[in-house]
Formats: C-alpha cells, structure tokens, sequence
C-alpha cells in the first residue's frame, strides 16, 4: 500500500484529497488534502519548480 501524503503541508491522505497534473509541465502529481486546497496554500512543483495557489 502506497501512503499518499498532501504536497504542502505533508500529512497522510486518507480520503478526501485532491489530485492534479502539475498544470505548468503536466508531468508531476500534485496531491493536496482538502484543508490545504480550502485555504488556498501554496504548493510548489517537484519537477518545473511552478509554484501555484
């Protein structure tokens, strides 16, 4: 089992979460907790460096 874990603020997903291409080089995961999409919390690429809300 792979633990998924929220790009910004680095806590296990369990459920509820958001998961997306990195919209700059479509190549990266980006996997956010709902808490940290709510609120708009800055996440930054693993690969291209984009930094999005």
């Amino acid at each position: 089992m792979v633990i998924k874990k929220c790009q910004t603020c680095n806590r296990e997903i369990i459920r509820d979460y958001i998961e997306f291409k990195c919209p700059a080089c479509l190549k990266t995961r980006i996997l956010r907790c709902m808490d940290c999409e709510n609120k708009s919390t800055p996440y930054t690429c693993s690969d291209c460096g984009f930094k999005g809300p």
